[in-house]
């Protein structure tokens, strides 16, 4: 079987070279979830939904906590609400208003359109939704 030349391969539009904005703050709205910038009104909900020592397991590949107990977690929530590369979001349940999870936009390199996403905590009532 041939392989084609990278010349001879079919190829998109060209993706222009200037860089790109840094994330800012937003509002991503979905069907069951809305996506916003992480706040630090945002931590009791979360730590109702991802902290204590009964959801340390939630943690296991995250560089960061678990927090089995309130003031650390918030203390992460507020050093995070500030950080912009890892850029925090806050996953809010559409039906209950809650927060149940977060989320980061990490390394980010505007020059060179990269980013990764990382930081994902999901609570229990979100997972395999």
């Amino acid at each position: 079987m041939d392989i084609p030349n990278i010349e001879d391969r079919p190829k998109g539009p060209e993706v222009p070279a200037a860089p790109v904005l840094h994330p800012s703050p937003m509002i991503l709205d979905g069907h069951f979830v809305t996506v916003v910038t992480l706040a630090l009104s945002h931590a009791g909900d979360l730590f109702e939904a991802i902290g204590g020592s009964e959801k340390a397991a939630l943690w296991d590949y995250v560089p960061i906590g678990p927090y089995p107990v309130f003031q650390p977690f918030y203390d992460h929530i507020a050093r995070n609400a500030l950080s912009s590369d890892p850029c925090f979001f806050t996953v809010l349940d559409k039906t209950t208003g809650k927060a149940v999870g977060h989320v980061s936009l990490m390394s980010i390199d505007p020059a060179n359109r990269s980013i990764e996403i990382g930081h994902v905590i999901f609570s229990p009532t979100l997972q395999r939704t």
